[in-house]
């Protein structure tokens, strides 16, 4: 049975592609897309760091 009022649900997606060490951002909306660049900079910290790391240890 479909009710009369149907929800509206918006959907919004966006991802990081690093095509080396640069990555692209893409989003569906403008807080998505500043969501989406939070995650290409934590991204980025932690692959520094893993690549530092054999540097700090020996």
């Amino acid at each position: 049975m479909k009710s009369e009022e149907q929800e509206e649900r918006k959907t919004e997606v966006g991802g990081v592609i690093f095509l080396g060490p640069i990555p692209i951002i893409f989003g569906s909306s403008k807080n998505i897309s500043k969501w989406m660049l939070v995650v290409a900079a934590i991204i980025t910290i932690v692959l520094i760091l893993l690549y530092a790391l054999p540097y700090f240890i020996s």
